[in-house]
């Protein structure tokens, strides 16, 4: 064979095998891409479907200011409707106190001051027990007027502002006063009563 002519077919060849390099990387992009891509996209839609939003009971500064807050505790999170064992209670608590309370967040003026403050139960993560969070207005400060932690879990405590009989925060369990508590405002803080006393 002449020089150019093999020249050619090599050249031919090499430009083919290219060809056939490119279309093999076409089909296992096709073929396997794009259901890998699938995949991994119907695995993250189905994780933000089951993973709960905790604060979505809250109203949105409430929410801002308790998730910097909550931002360096993993073991913390708000309590939830979900979390009330006690669902029967829970409607005799709504008929009592009034159709929107929530059994484990609380809005009014716990301090009078004329402002709007709000409380949280938190669940504490492994734990069988909740955390009380008091945050005063204006929230300046992502930093509670009121913590403790340890508190018993009982499937129908609650925590509501007691406007009829003393005008303080309430934390206790439905119809009974055995297990129960006031915070009583002094300051920017506040101090709590056990019921009983």
């Amino acid at each position: 064979m002449l020089p150019h002519v093999v020249n050619c077919c090599y050249r031919s060849a090499r430009v083919n095998s290219g060809v056939m390099w490119l279309h093999l990387m076409k089909v296992m992009v096709k073929n396997l891409f794009l259901p890998l891509l699938l995949i991994s996209l119907a695995s993250c839609s189905a994780y933000s479907q089951t993973r709960k939003d905790y604060f979505s009971h809250l109203q949105p500064q409430h929410r801002v200011v308790l998730g910097k807050w909550l931002g360096n505790r993993a073991g913390l999170r708000p309590a939830t409707e979900d979390d009330c064992e006690d669902k029967g209670n829970l409607a005799l608590l709504r008929r009592d106190l009034g159709k929107s309370v929530h059994p484990y967040y609380s809005v009014a003026d716990f301090n009078r001051d004329g402002r709007k403050d709000f409380a949280v139960l938190l669940m504490v993560k492994g734990q069988d027990e909740v955390a009380l969070a008091v945050f005063n207005a204006p929230f300046t400060k992502s930093t509670p007027a009121y913590f403790e932690r340890g508190f018993e879990k009982m499937g129908n405590m609650y925590i509501a502002y007691n406007y009829p009989v003393r005008n303080h925060l309430y934390l206790g369990v439905f119809e009974s006063d055995y297990y129960c508590m006031t915070l009583i405002p002094k300051g920017r803080r506040y101090t709590y009563r056990d019921c009983v006393n």
